[in-house]
């Protein structure tokens, strides 16, 4: 495994990648936001598929929503490092 499937991302990148969005409106971001930071406060890892199906069946269908929503972000960001590998900076 790599570096981007073992790592639990950081709750702070997150956020700051769905604040960061354009495309979202300021109430989605909100919603987006306190959709991952519960699921991340409650000990679990974007990573555990199973931990994370278990979490969402205890959700209202608009949390899973929104919490479905944020970790897609999530992963098209790390599908896209994937493709583009390490980025060198000189």
């Amino acid at each position: 495994m790599n570096t981007l499937t073992t790592t639990p991302p950081a709750k702070a990148d997150i956020v700051r990648l769905i604040e960061s969005n354009p495309k979202l409106q300021p109430s989605t971001k909100k919603q987006y936001t306190k959709a991952i930071t519960a699921y991340l406060d409650s000990g679990n890892r974007l990573t555990d598929a199973d931990a994370l199906a278990t979490y969402a069946q205890g959700l209202s269908k608009s949390s899973r929503a929104f919490l479905k929503a944020a970790i897609r972000l999530w992963g098209d960001k790390v599908a896209l490092k994937a493709k583009v590998g390490p980025l060198v900076t000189v």
